[in-house]
């Protein structure tokens, strides 16, 4: 067994990212954000820092966070480990060194960019910046992710519905993220950890779901003006087919099947648009709205004198950020037929305008 540890750093050099050296300074330190490449210096302050060995034939890599002192902590620790393992000392088997908790929230962050659509990655960035202001202030002062017990997580919900006046199931959904970084960042198999799911759903409560009457929705179609064009087919859409926004959003013309009256969803990416789930579905829906949307279409090709690819695009051809916006222009009597509340769940957890959409004309 190899018990040589170092550290690296994994940077981007030019379009790639690579594990590089880091440079040392003259007090012998590592200059954190200065690696060595093709010899020489260069100042690279993103990517995070990485131990490097070998078990066996094996080579292991393992990410440590942005900090250089804690690669170098890291590396000390595992080292000592693996000399105390390798001469027969009894010792207790570990699968990662200790964290601070701002390393681990960065590195995790970093890979939750990566791996995740852009809104995913601002809300968990937002939760765990909340969380470690709250842990520096009027929280427990945990440095390591280590240190942190069962009590404070359940004291930081209490926080949350007390003094940041959250929801039950605002505070849960906070909790549930906090709970999934502590899990990652030690390590831990699904289900193991110091918070259970019990925990995050105390005090909310599963309500039934408002649903638009026919009345409702025939008050609302007739405060959209003018009638049979583009506000009419954006919110029969949207009806017929139970579709989140992002996914109308970036809805093609070649997601729409025109033979068998169906259309799908999927992903964009050279939008960055990415599906929910990653779960690609088709949806029939009625002729008459396919031949509506078909009008739409000729309308769009006529008036710009170009073909866009996005279905509800701009008059540029790009996605409409504010296609939902129309909605306050309409009739007051209809203005509150569109909040997001007013939607329901289908058994799949997907949200829709109305159940059975489709047996509405």
């Amino acid at each position: 067994m190899n018990r040589r540890v170092s550290v690296w750093k994994y940077v981007r050099i030019g379009k790639k990212w690579r594990y590089c050296k880091p440079s040392i300074g003259k007090n012998g330190k590592i200059k954190s954000d200065w690696v060595i490449v093709k010899g020489k210096e260069e100042h690279h302050p993103e990517g995070n820092f990485y131990l490097h060995r070998y078990e066996a034939d094996r080579e292991i890599w393992k990410k440590i966070g942005p900090n250089a002192q804690d690669a170098v902590n890291a590396a000390d620790f595992e080292s000592t480990y693996l000399t105390a393992r390798a001469k027969g000392i009894p010792v207790k088997q570990i699968d990662t060194p200790v964290l601070s908790i701002k390393a681990a929230a960065h590195g995790w962050l970093e890979d939750v960019k990566l791996s995740n659509r852009p809104e995913t990655h601002e809300l968990y960035e937002h939760t765990l910046r909340q969380f470690q202001e709250w842990n520096l202030n009027d929280g427990p002062h945990r440095i390591n992710v280590v240190d942190l017990t069962r009590k404070d997580l359940l004291e930081y919900r209490k926080w949350l519905l007390d003094n940041e006046m959250n929801s039950a199931r605002t505070a849960g959904n906070k909790l549930t993220r906090i709970s999934q970084w502590y899990r990652d960042s030690l390590k831990l198999k699904p289900g193991e950890g110091i918070i259970t799911t019990r925990d995050t759903r105390l005090g909310v409560t599963d309500r039934e779901p408002e649903i638009y009457t026919a009345e409702e929705l025939r008050t609302f179609f007739n405060a959209c003006v003018p009638r049979w064009t583009a506000e009419q087919i954006l919110f029969r859409t949207f009806l017929l087919t139970g579709f989140r926004e992002d996914e109308v959003r970036f809805l093609s013309w070649a997601d729409l099947d025109w033979k068998n009256y169906t259309i799908k969803v999927t992903p964009k990416p050279e939008y960055d648009f990415v599906i929910k789930d990653h779960e690609e579905r088709t949806v029939p829906v009625p002729p008459w709205l396919m031949s509506n949307l078909e009008v739409k279409k000729i309308f769009s090709e006529q008036t710009y004198k170009r073909k866009h690819r996005l279905v509800f695009a701009t008059k540029n051809g790009n996605p409409d950020n504010h296609m939902l916006g129309v909605c306050p222009r309409n009739h007051s009597s209809a203005d509150m037929l569109w909040p997001a509340s007013r939607r329901t769940t289908t058994g799949s957890g997907r949200n829709k305008s109305i159940p059975n959409t489709r047996t509405h004309s």
